[in-house]
């Protein structure tokens, strides 16, 4: 019988064969762009999973907004294409409500869960910019070289 570990094993296998192959990982189509592991519609099946497991929102309110992840960032505002991994963004959702809230680069993203999604750290962090970015007027300029006496 089978362990669980070799099972894993064989898929990871099985996987990187497909990757290799340039096939969509689950549907077996071939991709155009060997990077992306997976076409567009097992992408978008694998994104309503998981809204559907980690949000309480109902398939009809996934499907009015999963377009959206192929737009642009709405904190940055980059399009999907240069700001988003594999060129879709990822969804943002309140871990405490899992209430959906927007379409985010995965740097955008990654930057709301390092601060804990926590509005004050925010702010502090705009204030600590204002106050340590020098104006333009009072900005060293290293083009000049000081004169020799």
């Amino acid at each position: 019988m089978k362990t669980k570990a070799d099972r894993a094993a064989y898929m990871r296998r099985w996987m990187a064969g497909r990757r290799r192959a340039g096939l969509c990982v689950m549907c077996g189509v071939k991709l155009p762009v060997a990077k992306n592991a997976n076409c567009r519609r097992c992408r978008d099946l694998i994104t309503l999973r998981a809204m559907r497991r980690l949000t309480n929102m109902s398939l009809q309110e996934i499907a009015a907004v999963i377009d959206g992840r192929y737009g642009q960032c709405e904190i940055c505002h980059r399009p999907a294409a240069e700001a988003g991994r594999h060129g879709v963004l990822d969804f943002d959702h309140c871990h405490k409500t899992g209430a959906f809230r927007g379409w985010l680069c995965n740097a955008c993203n990654q930057l709301l869960g390092r601060f804990g999604d926590d509005p004050a750290r925010f702010m502090a962090l705009a204030d600590y910019l204002i106050r340590k970015t020098p104006s333009p007027a009072t900005a060293r300029d290293d083009s000049v070289v000081p004169q020799e006496k």
